[in-house]
């Protein structure tokens, strides 16, 4: 049996460029992801965009969340939910750092689920079984669909909302509308004012059938001259 072990990791998102700080107890290549949900539901959308780094490895669970500690505090209050997918930058009060807590919590799950009949019952037949191994036979852990797939499910989906079978489609009465449109931040002259002073300098930048905004002089303007993206004046 392999020992168990603690470890602090950061997850970097390349798509986002956001980070994730986390701990887990196990070992690194027992498939763990995380404990965000949020960053959890984006992983198994991409994964390929994701890498992780281990920062520290521990035999101590105690010492495990005081070394996390350390490194979330590295997290500014502002990076919280922009910057990185960690809502806190703290695990001060941790369940997993008290044993007893821990052995309750267990406990409890356990007589939760005991004596639950999942799938109503329902079993596959020796065929269904079959079919489903050829199918996903060679199919990797984190599984992409294929372009096809993904078509056919985009047209299942856009049939659907057509025939109001899925989505909201219920009408916003008068109270509702009158405020959605008070709280409409583009009647508001501060708000304005921030979106013009925001947009002063801005050029577009073009590379072929693509463009993107940037204000000369910053780091993004930069990158993007760098790759190849020119100012219209200079295509």
């Amino acid at each position: 049996m392999v020992e168990k072990y603690g470890f602090v990791y950061i997850w970097y998102d390349k798509k986002k460029t956001r980070f994730y700080i986390g701990s887990h107890w196990g070992t690194v290549d027992d498939g763990y992801i995380c404990s965000s949900s949020w960053m959890k539901k984006t992983y198994k959308i991409r994964p390929t965009d994701f890498n992780r780094r281990i920062l520290n490895i521990t035999k101590n669970r105690n010492d495990l969340l005081e070394q996390e500690e350390v490194w979330l505090k590295k997290i500014k209050d502002h990076e919280l939910g922009k910057r990185y997918y960690n809502l806190k930058n703290t695990n001060i009060g941790h369940w997993s750092t008290n044993d007893t807590t821990r052995e309750s919590i267990k406990q409890k799950l356990s007589e939760k689920h005991r004596g639950r009949v999942y799938n109503r019952g329902w079993h596959l037949t020796e065929e269904q079984k079959q079919h489903l191994s050829k199918i996903n036979k060679g199919k990797p852990i984190n599984y992409i669909r294929s372009e096809e797939t993904r078509k056919k499910i985009s047209e299942n989906s856009k049939r659907l909302h057509k025939e109001q079978r899925i989505g909201n489609y219920k009408p916003h009465n008068n109270s509702t509308k009158k405020k959605m449109s008070d709280n409409n931040a583009m009647k508001n002259p501060i708000h304005i004012q921030k979106v013009t002073d925001s947009k002063k300098g801005i050029k577009w930048l073009y590379m072929n059938k693509n463009k993107k905004m940037a204000v000369p002089g910053t780091e993004k303007y930069k990158k993007l001259i760098d790759i190849g993206y020119r100012e219209i004046s200079n295509v």
